[in-house]
Formats: structure tokens, C-alpha cells, sequence
């Protein structure tokens, strides 16, 4: 029986399934038809070569594990539909979650309408970030045109190290003993302010609210920030802050804390993992006062930000702790001990990147329009995640929420559009 033992991060997306339900998803939507036996063979070769999207997780109350599924079966992850709208099919499909014991920590659905595709992947959090699955879908790709264009039946995918200690391997030995010496919680905010939702109801359920910027809108905030010595994380975030401060009706000498997700992959050479796994983590950007306008905003953040930015350890305050809980105690001890002392974010951000198109041809076929999002959160959390394809901005919530929330959140996203617009001009 092939078993992969669980790593920190695999432990701790686990716990946070009181938070959200651990999905990533991806939604690829193709100008043309795929080839849907060889897209079926390039998933059955990948999860093939990557064994923890063919396990299930053992939650071992002593020392947790992965059990590998020893043949891939495609038919139990991959599915094929006709319809007659690919937006309402994707986003029924990306609305749903599987559990951690389920065989394999995969879901595809190839949706057809006509001479058009839409290619939809949910994976579990729990094997790996946005960062590898980016990865994951490029690979995908890959193979998939290894296989109609040359026939060659594999692709290289990596399959080396999964631990958070690699983390350390391309530090100096003193900044390596310091970094592994930083006990302190990063998740602890002093405001306690969460987002305007009604409360928990059976009327919740799992819905992604997507708003889209415009290329040419992204260029030009792109120049005018650079005028302004301003990334694009530090203006979304300022927008992000002056709309939810007006959504929920607060007074701009409130302090207000927001969590930014950041890929620590930063701290390795390569900038990339020897395996498929987890490597990120958070920073909290805190202001005291929200400025009267916009630009103001965006000094602030950039005077927040500005030491944590310059800090060689960004993002490597948590990681100790929670291996030292870990390594003393057993799994459900442990747990218990980061349930009480763990503060998952009210409010966070993440920028998960640049969707390459070109990466992403299968066959020829190109791209008419793609975004990622992280996991689906529960009530009273909330995280704005947008990804940028051809300079186009698709902003993210995924939530478990109702209609009514629904129209907060898109009161919310108009919030920040319109901040966007007002700093450009």
C-alpha cells in the first residue's frame, strides 16, 4: 500500500476546513474543441506521475497520511458535457467541493457548446497552491500536445520535495537559524471587523462573484502607479480598503487590518519547490486612518507595507510555530492547540498572478478567456482574489453565502472599480 506522509501545510489546509472548503479552482474557457480522449490520457499521465492528486487523506489522530490510489481510473475525475451555456455549466461545476477522503483530489469537467470548449478544474488546496497549479495547468497542456502534435505519451513534471523545510535550503546558515527561530503568530489582528453578511442560513450556498477589468483600464493603472512609485497589490489594496470601509459604513480614524497572501517561494533560488505543494503564506497591512482620498490611501498602504516589504523574512513568522506544534504533539492534540491560537484572517487578498495564454494552448486551440480562484470561504470571511489574463483583471470572491450577500459583494467590487477609475482619472 503506497503511503505519502503528510506534510505541515497538507495538516494545516486540513484544519482550515473550518474555514472554507479547500477547493482551487480553475476555469479555461477555449475557442475551439479539444481533442477529449487525449485530454482524458494527459490527466490519467499527470495524476499518474503526481501521487497525492491520486491519494485520500487519513486523518491518523496520531500521525496523518495519504493513501495512493494504486491504478487511475480517469472516469472517477474527469467528465464530459454538452450544454447550451458554458458560463452557467462552469460555475455550476466550480460551485461544488469534494471531501479529503475521496480517491483522488481532482475534479475536471471539458463542457462543449457548439464549436466552443470550456475546461473547469477544482483541486484540493490541501496538495498544492495557486503557485503549482498554474504550474499543473501548463504541464497539463504540455502533455496534452506531447500527445496530438508529436505522439509522445509523457511529459516531465516535477516530483521531489513536498516538506516546508526546503524553505530554509538556500539561506545563509545565520539567516537559517534566525528563521527558523521566529515563534510568533502572524495571524493576530487587534480589530475584530468582519464583512457585512447576513448571517448564516440554509439559503447559503457556494457562489463565485467575478468582476472583470478591461486591459486597456489595467494599462493605464499600471502607468499612472508607476508615476506614483505604486504597485499594482498596493493600489488594489487601497481600493479594497477605501470600498470596504464605505460598504460597512465606517469612520476613516478606524483602524483596519487585511491579510495579503504571499508566495514564499521568494525565499528559495530557484523560486520554485522541488514538489507539488503548499509554499505560501501572509502578511498583515494595518492602517490606523483610511486618508481622504484615494492617492492617500495608497501612501498609507505604501508607509504600512514599507518595512514589511524590506524585510528578508517576509512571510516566515508563522511557519515555526506551527511546526513546533506539530513536532511535540500528536496530530489531534495538536490541532486543538492551533484551533485556539490561530486567527484565520476576517478580511485577506491575493493576487494569484499572470494566466499565461500561450502556455495554455492545446492543439492549437487558444484561449478566449480564463481566471483562477482560491478557496471557497465561509461566513464571516472574505478574500478578494483576481488573476490577469492578457492585462484583463477578473476579481474573485468565492464564497458560501445568499442573493442578498451576493448583491453586497458586488456593491463591494463596484466599490473598488470605481476607486480604480477615480485614481486613474
Amino acid at each position: 500500500m503506497g503511503i505519502i506522509k503528510a506534510g505541515m501545510w497538507d495538516k494545516m489546509q486540513y484544519i482550515f476546513r473550518n474555514y472554507y472548503d479547500r477547493m482551487m479552482h480553475t476555469c479555461l474557457h477555449y475557442n475551439g474543441n479539444l481533442n477529449k480522449e487525449a485530454l482524458i490520457e494527459a490527466y490519467t499521465i499527470i495524476v499518474t506521475k503526481v501521487p497525492i492528486l491520486r491519494s485520500k487523506y487519513v486523518a491518523n489522530p496520531i500521525k496523518p497520511y495519504w493513501k495512493i490510489t494504486p491504478h487511475v481510473n480517469a472516469d472517477n475525475f474527469f467528465s464530459f458535457v454538452e450544454v447550451s451555456d458554458l458560463e452557467i455549466a462552469s460555475d455550476t461545476f466550480l460551485n461544488t467541493c469534494f471531501p479529503a477522503q475521496s480517491e483522488y483530489q481532482i475534479r475536471v469537467m471539458l463542457a462543449r457548446c457548439g464549436d466552443k470548449d470550456t475546461l473547469c478544474t477544482l483541486v484540493n488546496h490541501m496538495c498544492f497552491d495557486g503557485s503549482d497549479l498554474k504550474y499543473f495547468n501548463n504541464k497539463l497542456a504540455e502533455c496534452y500536445n506531447n500527445i496530438v502534435t508529436k505522439n509522445i505519451h509523457t511529459v516531465d513534471i516535477k516530483g521531489g520535495d513536498r516538506s516546508d523545510m526546503q524553505l530554509y535550503n538556500s539561506m545563509p546558515d545565520e539567516d537559517k537559524k534566525s528563521a527558523k527561530k521566529l515563534y510568533r503568530n502572524a495571524s493576530i489582528v487587534k480589530e475584530k471587523v468582519q464583512f457585512p453578511y447576513d448571517g448564516v442560513s440554509s439559503k447559503d450556498r457556494h457562489m463565485i462573484v467575478k468582476r472583470k477589468i478591461s486591459a486597456e483600464f489595467f494599462r493605464k493603472l499600471k502607468a499612472v502607479g508607476k508615476q506614483n512609485n505604486a504597485t499594482i497589490n498596493d493600489i488594489v489594496l487601497a481600493a479594497y480598503y477605501r470600498s470596504f470601509y464605505s460598504i460597512n459604513k465606517m469612520n476613516s480614524d478606524e483602524a483596519l487590518s487585511i491579510a495579503s497572501m504571499i508566495d514564499l517561494r521568494r525565499h528559495i533560488n530557484t523560486k520554485a519547490t522541488a514538489g507539488l505543494t503548499n509554499m505560501t503564506g501572509l502578511f498583515m497591512c494595518r492602517l490606523e486612518h483610511l486618508g481622504k482620498d484615494m492617492s492617500e490611501t495608497i501612501t498609507r498602504v505604501r508607509e504600512a507595507l514599507g518595512n514589511i516589504k524590506g524585510d528578508k523574512f517576509i512571510g516566515l513568522y508563522g511557519p515555526p510555530l506551527l511546526r513546533l506544534a506539530f513536532n511535540i504533539f500528536p496530530n489531534i492534540i495538536a490541532e486543538n492547540c492551533i484551533k485556539i491560537g490561530y486567527s484565520n484572517p476576517l478580511l485577506g487578498m491575493s493576487n494569484i498572478g499572470i494566466i499565461d495564454d500561450k502556455a495554455l494552448i492545446m492543439g492549437g486551440v487558444g484561449l478566449l478567456d480564463a481566471f483562477m480562484t482560491g478557496a471557497t470561504k465561509y461566513k464571516p470571511y472574505i478574500q478578494l482574489a483576481f488573476t490577469t489574463f492578457r492585462d484583463e483583471i477578473t476579481f474573485t470572491v468565492a464564497v458560501k453565502a445568499n442573493n442578498n450577500d451576493r448583491r453586497t459583494i458586488e456593491r463591494f467590487l463596484t466599490g473598488i472599480e470605481t476607486e480604480l477609475q477615480n485614481f486613474i482619472g
